[in-house]
């Protein structure tokens, strides 16, 4: 398995905010508040522990949390796939009101395959990564 590592991304709310928000994808409909991820992609559909999407230029990817530790971590698995993969998002509280999160997934490529898309996963680990930086700040300040 090959692991991709977001780069760590500051979220202006206390681990326990960020962690509620994240460990429930019922959330997502948060995103229908915003109009640039319609752009990169569309939420199929959606409950607490799994969701479906299109992404822009891939296709349909589903997502099931496996695995979660209180203010810690979100695991997941990837599937619609044709590859193996899976997921985490990492929660350190830095200060009182500040959170790190960091996005890592782990993806069974092939030596050729990952030559050819290793570029491609880095960039979109960290854009997603992003989104979670953009849509987390945004929403936990406009809702407390």
């Amino acid at each position: 398995m090959t692991t991709y590592k977001s780069d760590i991304k500051v979220i202006s709310a206390s681990e326990e905010k960020v962690f509620n928000v994240v460990n429930d994808l019922n959330n997502l409909q948060i995103l229908n508040e915003m109009e640039s991820p319609a752009e990169k992609f569309q939420i199929l559909e959606y409950d607490r522990d799994s969701c479906v999407f299109t992404v822009h230029d891939f296709g349909e990817v589903g997502i099931r949390i496996s695995e979660r530790q209180a203010n810690k971590l979100v695991r997941f698995n990837i599937t619609q796939l044709p590859v193996d993969a899976s997921g985490e998002i990492l929660l350190s509280e830095s200060t009182r009101n500040e959170t790190q999160l960091q996005v890592a997934v782990q993806v069974e490529l092939s030596w050729t395959l990952k030559m050819m898309f290793n570029k491609q996963l880095e960039k979109g680990i960290n854009t997603f990564a992003d989104l979670f930086e953009d849509l987390l700040n945004g929403w936990l300040i406009k809702n407390g």
